[in-house]
């Protein structure tokens, strides 16, 4: 080709790529149909789990050694629904269990909950998925993700053994985990107020939670979700509807945002004792039935308060009072060297029992309180000071008979508290939430102090002053009676090695020792010291519904509601 030719070649190629560029941008010359396939293909696309192209893909999150059994290879989930309203869409994608970066699913029990107008699918194979649930679910509750994929594996289920001491179970799984994708959202499972958690995980985390937060609920329920990829969404008084999203899941723990691998760790407790998640999810027993025995939410039917005295002859006798009342919120106070008055929250409000010219009366107190529970102590004559968790809040109450106060301690609470009475007069308290321990003391300024012992408890807590400057706690943990002492500063739980498997009640033996009695099966169980060994004496004595006991100059009296 002459270079007059190669000239004019390059010409004719530059006019038309000016054409071409000119038709473009003025939308000449696309075919009608190419948008319309373009659009066809994004939305086929078989994978749902792919975030939008104009949100960007979080950085998968390096998943540490599990100690778990080896996880099974992964699977692909059901295609996920929409959470129905009032859930709010969340603000970021939710990845698929299944795509890069995410845990393999360890081994899980497949479960579907039986909801109205659902059919559980039928699953084939070890590892098939779980149906996919929508958040709004049965009984007006939401499951804490979506899709529910709950974690069957050993030591992840409710009441799974974590750890042993001496042959005896001292730890218990007390949730279930569920896993999920990278940004999985985490919902309120139903409307409460945010009472406790943890905003910004640091090595000082309260066993381990992590980010974590805490909503009560009507009706004495409580739940927590812990190990939040980040600090929660919502704030400590916060009012949470249910479906709202109040953080992400992670695996955050002891000031560390990726210690475990991701999941949901979900706890639900009744009246501040833990019950099996998925009861309170499918809604069986929501009703009240799965309260444990011990101070248990108030109840319509009416019910007597009895009194149990020692006597030389059969070790202690039961005699009613001739008191019916409608709750078995209450505490015994000692009033003098052989009595004591009974205070019930009953009705939504406060009811003092006491003995008046010998005969066994109830007063209403005009206070207004619906507690879940209670505990008091003499403040000497007939003035007494009570503690009792309302709302999921503790209340600091005072009396002298005929004026009552309530005052708010500034702490979010959903558990049980015993109070006692220190050298000095000062009030101090043991405090049981979640299956942990803590302790209450006055702080200056007319606050108070909790503080995590670091120690299990049992579902029932009694607190007894022996010496020292904290109180004593003993409660029952897998059938033993524990002791829990703090010296120098650290706090230590012992097993007294003494079964007990009813309502428990502690005083002081008088000879430096705690004293332990125990509604059990057909007798009274009195767990004491004796030549430095803890000793049990059965008394044939069928005791229905909570102990309490106070300590007189005769020795243990106490008192029961059923």
């Amino acid at each position: 080709m002459t270079p007059r030719r190669r000239q004019s070649a390059v010409r004719r190629a530059l006019v038309a790529a000016i054409i071409v560029v000119v038709l473009g941008v003025a939308g000449v010359g696309i075919p009608s149909d190419t948008t319309a396939t373009s659009a066809a293909a994004a939305t086929t696309d078989p994978s749902p789990s792919e975030p939008a192209s104009t949100v960007p893909t979080p950085e998968p999150t390096p998943e540490p050694t599990l100690t778990d059994p080896s996880p099974e290879p992964t699977v692909e989930p059901a295609p996920t629904e929409p959470p129905a309203e009032p859930t709010p869409t969340p603000t970021a994608p939710t990845p698929s269990p299944s795509m890069p970066g995410a845990p393999a699913l360890e081994p899980w029990a497949p479960w579907t909950p039986i909801l109205p107008g659902l059919t559980p699918r039928t699953h084939t194979g070890a590892a098939a998925p779980p149906a996919a649930i929508a958040a709004p679910a049965a009984f007006g509750r939401v499951y804490p993700t979506n899709p529910w994929i709950y974690n069957g594996a050993s030591g992840t289920r409710y009441l799974d053994v974590r750890e042993n001491h001496e042959g005896h179970v001292v730890r218990r799984h007390m949730g279930i985990d569920a896993q999920g994708g990278v940004r999985q959202p985490i919902f309120a499972v139903a409307d409460g107020i945010v009472v406790d958690g943890t905003w910004g995980t640091t090595r000082q985390d309260r066993h381990g939670f992590g980010n974590q937060v805490q909503i009560a609920h009507a009706d004495g329920f409580a739940t927590r979700y812990a190990h939040l990829a980040e600090a929660p969404l919502v704030r400590l008084g916060d009012h949470v509807v249910a479906g709202q999203v109040i953080g992400y899941m992670g695996g955050s723990q002891r000031g560390d945002l990726s210690r475990l691998a991701r999941h949901l760790h979900f706890e639900v407790t009744k009246d501040g004792r833990s019950i099996d998640p998925l009861v309170f999810l499918t809604g069986a027993g929501a009703a009240g039935g799965t309260a444990a025995a011990g101070n248990g939410a108030s109840t319509p039917r009416s019910m007597q308060l009895y009194e149990i005295r020692p006597a030389s002859d059969t070790g202690y006798t039961s005699a009613p009072t001739g008191v019916s009342v409608g709750s078995s919120v209450f505490t015994a106070i000692a009033t003098g060297p052989d009595s004591a008055q009974i205070l019930v929250s009953d009705g939504g409000t406060l009811q003092r029992i006491s003995v008046a010219d010998g005969t066994w009366t109830k007063a209403d107190t005009g206070l207004a309180l619906d507690a879940t529970s209670i505990s008091g102590v003499s403040a000497g004559g007939d003035a007494v000071e009570l503690l009792a968790v309302e709302d999921g809040k503790l209340y600091h109450v005072t009396g002298d008979g005929s004026t009552w106060t309530k005052t708010w301690t500034g702490h979010y609470f959903s558990g049980t508290v015993s109070a006692v009475r220190m050298p000095g007069g000062g009030l101090q308290a043991m405090l049981e939430q979640t299956g942990y321990l803590y302790h209450l003391r006055p702080a200056q300024g007319g606050l108070w102090d909790i503080e995590d012992t670091g120690l299990d408890a049992g579902a029932q807590v009694d607190a007894v002053y022996v010496d020292g400057t904290a109180p004593e706690a003993m409660t029952v943990i897998d059938g033993l009676i524990y002791r829990s002492t703090q010296d120098d500063g650290t706090w230590t739980s012992l097993p007294t090695g003494i079964p007990a498997s009813g309502s428990l009640a502690a005083i002081p033996d008088g000879n430096g020792w705690p004293m332990a009695m125990s509604a059990d099966a057909g007798e009274l169980g009195v767990a004491h010291v004796a030549d430095r060994v803890w000793t049990r004496s059965g008394f044939a004595l069928s005791v229905n519904g909570p102990l309490d006991a106070v300590a007189t100059g005769t020795g243990a009296i106490l008192y029961s509601i059923g």
